[in-house]
């Protein structure tokens, strides 16, 4: 069993962010939610905070190539990503060291974002990674609502 968990990272922090940047809410867990730990959760803050700069960067290029397939052009770049307009799902976004971060962005913009604790040779499944996102969309939804 040991052997399995070394394979998956850890889930550190779940966001979610507005879609002018501000954050609703942000929740840490495990070792980085202890608050004798400040300066593991400032580090995922930090990470959080430059891993918007990415995702905007990204949901840019999404809205360039939406525009460009709209008026005949090609959005095949964005297109062989797999993160179009219509997927929800815009997968890793930022790594630091320590994490690595994927990012799903609601119909309003709003960003949802897990933190993952890196580690080496190992990465999330990325059907649980979706699957995760989709539970927080529709709690996030439902509050919203």
């Amino acid at each position: 069993e040991t052997s399995s968990r070394s394979h998956h990272m850890s889930l550190v922090c779940a966001a979610v962010i507005s879609p002018t940047n501000a954050p609703v809410h942000v929740q840490t867990f495990g070792a980085v939610g202890h608050h004798d730990d400040e300066s593991a959760d400032h580090a995922v803050q930090q990470t959080l905070h430059c891993s918007l700069d990415a995702v905007d960067d990204l949901l840019g290029r999404i809205d360039r190539s939406s525009i460009a397939s709209a008026s005949g052009g090609s959005g095949a770049a964005v297109a062989a990503t797999g993160r179009g307009p219509k997927d929800s799902y815009l997968g890793p976004v930022f790594q630091t060291e320590d994490h690595q971060v994927y990012a799903w962005v609601t119909n309003t913009r709003a960003r949802l974002m897990l933190v993952y604790e890196e580690r080496i040779g190992a990465e999330p499944n990325a059907d649980a990674v979706r699957a995760a996102f989709k539970t927080m969309h529709d709690a996030y939804a439902d509050a919203m609502s």
